[in-house]
């Protein structure tokens, strides 16, 4: 028996890098103290661990379990951190009761990674909703009231697709157990801010439905151990504006559920006739197509019902649309054409609310949504196509030296000899925290890693304050390209020079389908980043690239304002910021984003590539 520790051998090391698990030196007897049993119980004594003889895929398995297991233990508080997780929950519960979502981020930005001694984490916050979601889900006679949850508006739509799928979860008492898949699918503070959405949502519900004080029923449901475990059943008494949230003497829990759900399906009921009228005036639909648009239309209110969802709210129609996808991409045939025909009859609703509805500009958002679902692009890919062959008409050197000048072209020498043979990297493939600061001045970004940032946000006078190097949008997308191209390798641990790296090295300016290569990349790895945030963001960002790439008035004509969602105008005004930055497009402010004429090709083969990533599902989440 070697006396040596297991975190001294390297492939010991690297399976815990691949699982999430990163030993610090100084920390060993700390991770040693927290797998060690846990890894016992798979049958692995590391106190008796033979590196030579042990089977190291047996280990991989337990180090999976053990590790699985231990993720779940920080995702369950007890004690004071637990108490101050409801803490959070109610603090958010009553602000967005109240209509106040800013102050709701507050509470939830507050919460640091680690916890303290009476002081809960993030992973607590997360974990205390998702097991009280379940929990309330699992009580029948609660079931009917919290089931009309709708999500609260929120800032980051992300979040927002975060609870609509935590609350589909914990309509089957399976939110808890999904935690990893959720995790992988949202990330973690949208599955955060996406889990207390949904607990709010729960309580007004309730509080909706049973006509009880809000903040009552949420000191009282979200009390913590000393409090109620499930939400209560009596309403609070109060005079004046408070009574109208009391319960009518001698209406039951029940029957007021029933009044929630017959007015639901009413309102169902009465837009399945109005928009089954709309489609009978078009004469080129025949009765029979009618007929069956409208039973495809009332088996899609009934899924969105069941989401929590309400079609005759704008804001409802892109997380129905998400849903929709899912459902196409389940791998079962018949499923991909219940999604298709489910879009198709959604695209047409969304037109029948832009005709009629009172205030059409609200539905230009979600007409977009659903649009840039059921579009395949190939139109677009068509004038793109024509853009490179005419770029190509432009002299090669001319080419050659546009890109040169490019930082994201002309510092990759510097980022190889910085490289070296190899360095250091995160497990999720990134930069250190303090390697950030000197590879992103190498493109002309001013960026710092840091633990914790500063009160006034990611970016402070002109400097970007990471706590991972993915929050950093034009450093991530150069290093992404950079590992697609061939030009560095990375590995569990460490980045190394790749397969193209010599010819990069080798003096003089890059050859032209190389450079064009990265820089494209570089391009389509910002455009489709784009994509957790939604449809109508990176269908706003194509229209300006487009317009830059087609100035085609007619083609690419900005919305009409008062229909533009501005989130998506924000988001895509920072992209194309960041590509002026990197020197692909100016950006006079008066006339819009303009591509340089040698510049033209590799912008649009980026847009191709941005959309072969999306179809496929390529999108880093990070």
């Amino acid at each position: 028996m070697s006396d040596r520790s297991p975190f001294d051998d390297p492939e010991f090391r690297a399976q815990l890098e691949q699982l999430g698990v990163r030993h610090t030196p100084g920390l060993a007897a700390q991770m040693m103290d927290q797998l060690a049993p846990l890894l016992a119980a798979e049958g692995v004594d590391l106190d008796n661990l033979d590196l030579e003889a042990t089977d190291l895929d047996a280990v991989n398995k337990a180090l999976a379990a053990a590790t699985e297991q231990h993720n779940l233990m920080l995702f369950t508080p007890i004690g004071a951190p637990r108490e101050s997780a409801y803490g959070v929950l109610r603090a958010v519960s009553r602000a967005l009761a109240d209509g106040d979502a800013e102050l709701a981020h507050i509470a939830l930005a507050g919460l640091e990674p680690e916890p303290g001694a009476d002081r809960a984490s993030v992973a607590h916050v997360t974990g205390v909703a998702l097991g009280t979601l379940d929990r309330w889900h699992s009580d029948p006679a609660l079931r009917g009231a919290i089931s009309a949850a709708r999500v609260p508006k929120w800032r980051d739509k992300r979040s927002r697709a975060a609870a609509v799928d935590v609350l589909a979860l914990a309509s089957k008492r399976r939110a808890f157990d999904s935690l990893h898949s959720l995790i992988v699918r949202h990330g973690g503070l949208a599955l955060l801010e996406g889990s207390a959405l949904a607990v709010a949502a729960s309580v007004m519900a309730q509080a909706a439905v049973e006509r009880l004080v809000v903040d009552d029923l949420i000191d009282e449901v979200l009390a913590g151990e000393s409090g109620s475990a499930t939400p209560a059943r009596r309403p609070s008494r109060q005079s004046g504006f408070g009574a109208s949230f009391v319960r009518p003497a001698g209406a039951s829990a029940s029957s007021s559920n029933r009044q929630q759900r017959r007015a639901a399906a009413s309102g169902d009921r009465r837009t399945l006739r109005e928009f089954r009228a709309w489609i009978e005036q078009d004469p080129e639909i025949s009765a029979a197509d009618a007929a069956e648009d409208a039973g495809l239309f009332e088996a899609v209110l009934g899924l969105a019902r069941s989401r929590g969802l309400d079609l005759n709210e704008p804001d409802d129609i892109e997380p129905l649309v998400a849903v929709l996808l899912d459902l196409g991409e389940s791998g079962d045939p018949e499923s991909e054409g219940a999604g298709d025909d489910a879009l198709a009859v959604l695209h047409d609703f969304v037109h029948f609310k832009l005709e009629t509805d009172h205030r059409p500009g609200d539905w230009e958002a979600a007409h977009t949504a659903v649009e840039v679902a059921t579009d395949d692009g190939s139109s677009a890919i068509e004038l793109l196509r024509e853009v490179i062959e005419e770029a190509d008409l432009v002299g090669s050197d001319e080419r050659r030296r546009a890109l040169a000048a490019l930082p994201i072209v002309g510092a990759v020498r510097e980022l190889l000899s910085w490289i070296g043979t190899s360095r250091p990297i995160t497990s999720s493939g990134g930069l250190r925290r303090a390697d950030i600061a000197p590879v992103a001045a190498m493109i002309g970004v001013t960026a710092q890693g840091v633990a914790k940032r500063p009160v006034g946000g990611d970016a402070v006078d002109g400097v970007v304050y990471a706590q991972s190097m993915y929050d950093v949008e034009s450093l991530t997308a150069w290093w992404e390209a950079l590992v697609t191209a061939d030009v560095i390798d990375r590995s569990a641990t460490r980045v190394r020079p790749g397969p193209e790296a010599a010819g990069w090295l080798a003096g003089g300016m890059p050859r032209l389908d190389t450079a064009e290569m990265l820089a494209g990349l570089f391009v389509a790895d910002l455009v489709s980043s784009l994509a957790p945030y939604g449809p109508a963001v990176v269908s706003e960002l194509y229209r300006r690239l487009m317009q830059a790439l087609v100035p085609d008035e007619e083609l690419w004509s900005p919305p009409v304002a008062a229909g533009l969602d501005f989130f998506a105008v924000s988001l895509s005004e920072q992209r194309i910021a960041r590509l002026a930055e990197a020197g692909l497009l100016e950006n006079p402010a008066s006339e819009g984003p303009v591509v340089h004429e040698a510049l033209r090709g590799t912008v649009a083969r980026g847009l191709i590539m941005a959309m072969s990533y999306l179809a496929a599902g390529i999108v880093d989440d990070e």
